[in-house]
């Protein structure tokens, strides 16, 4: 389900319920405000005697209008029309014939009734369908008022007050309608653009992660080829090959598969194992079987990057030995990576250098963690890695 589309139609749905109520609100103080004037008009000549019917007029559509506020849908809708039409009907005609002369000077007391039939506004939530209830309201009060008039035989006549509230409400729902529907096109554009971006996003991130692959494999085993003393040895032959396959499986796949849980103490001793096999002495301490609680992902970015790290002391440390350190607290796991090699200066790593940015730094990033590099020249190096103990939280946080 698409939520987005679904917010924007909740958003519209009550916009437009705001307006239809309102404009109703509006026409229930009018129907009020007719009555009292009524009762004010009649006081005055001593007609208070015919009253009666009028109001009660009033005061059903009042309710009906109540109603169809209230429960809105088509039902009470063509209720409200059709009863309201009548009682608009019976309150001119006997106004009309009880009082001649307020067809002259009274229209704001006769068309109170015809004036809120147009403000029924949207029954199923469209503006576009409170333009059509507006408007079928506007000629039910109209035929309502040249029928009283009919009756009586008195001249023809439209309404200014009705007009004026059809027209304007009409041109309130249409501009609603335009404006709801400026906003879906552009709310369209905007998630088009997302989306495009979130796709940019997800091959930049492919892309460093096949650079991190090639990295580590081809260029892993060019390295352990260089200084090898002899001939390759099982453990050497058998890395190569796996690193082979793994890479011929992403081509293949276009894509990469999902970090697999083997077992911790088999990949620790493979990483001594196989630099020892070169001739780097690697030594672990520590918590080293703490790296089992992390999740499988975020453990295959850590040993990986353990192994870049080390890959750098043997091209570039000058150095026979270097130590790992392990160790964790309830918020992530720490590893450090120490050798007394030759160093260097951080700023002089060039920028298409793939071994710190991408395969330790970014890698460990993408995992919700992050690489810290100290060194210097004829001092040694120090990367202090570390990931979340539940990168699930990390992700939510950002």
């Amino acid at each position: 389900m698409d939520l987005a589309a679904a917010s924007r139609n909740i958003v519209s749905r009550y916009t437009v319920r705001a307006v239809t109520l309102a404009a109703g609100s509006t026409g229930i103080v009018w129907l009020v405000v007719d009555a009292l004037l009524l009762i004010d008009v009649l006081a005055a000549r001593e007609r208070l005697a015919v009253a009666g019917i009028p109001l009660a007029c009033l005061a059903v559509q009042i309710g009906l209008l109540v109603l169809a506020l209230a429960r809105p849908g088509r039902a009470t809708a063509i209720l409200y029309l059709a009863v309201g039409a009548l009682c608009v009907f019976a309150f001119q005609a006997i106004v009309l014939s009880e009082l001649p002369d307020v067809q002259a000077n009274g229209e704001m007391l006769l068309n109170r009734g015809a004036f809120t039939l147009a403000l029924l506004g949207a029954v199923t939530g469209s503006a576009l369908s409170g333009l059509v209830w507006c408007l079928s309201g506007f000629a039910l009060g109209t035929l309502a008022t040249l029928a009283a008039s009919g009756v009586l035989g008195l001249p023809p006549r439209v309404a200014e007050g009705p007009v004026i509230a059809a027209l304007t409400f009409s041109a309130v729902l249409v501009s609603l309608w335009f404006s709801l529907r400026l906003h879906d096109r552009r709310t369209e554009d905007l998630a088009a653009a997302e989306a495009a971006s979130e796709r940019m996003s997800a091959g930049r991130d492919a892309e460093h992660r096949a650079a991190a692959l090639i990295h580590d494999t081809v260029l892993g085993d060019l390295t352990a080829i260089v200084h090898s003393a002899g001939p390759l040895t099982a453990t050497e032959r058998d890395r190569i090959e796996a690193d082979a396959a793994a890479l011929a499986s992403v081509i293949e796949r276009g894509g990469f598969p999902p970090p697999t849980r083997r077992s911790l103490q088999h990949d620790i001793r493979e990483i001594v194992t196989d630099y020892e096999s070169i001739g780097l002495r690697v030594d672990v301490s520590g918590h080293s079987a703490a790296l089992g609680d992390l999740e499988a992902a975020s453990r295959d970015a850590m040993l990986s990057a353990i192994r870049a790290c080390l890959d750098n002391v043997v091209n570039h440390a000058d150095t026979d030995s270097a130590d790992v350190f392990i160790d964790r607290d309830a918020q992530q796991m720490t590893v450090m990576v120490v050798d007394h090699g030759t160093g260097f200066l951080i700023d002089d790593v060039s920028l298409d250098r793939l071994g710190i940015r991408n395969s330790i730094v970014g890698r460990l990033r993408r995992a919700g963690g992050s690489a810290t590099i100290w060194t210097q020249p004829q001092i040694g190096t120090s990367v202090i890695l570390s990931v979340p103990r539940d990168p699930a939280e990390v992700l939510d946080e950002r």
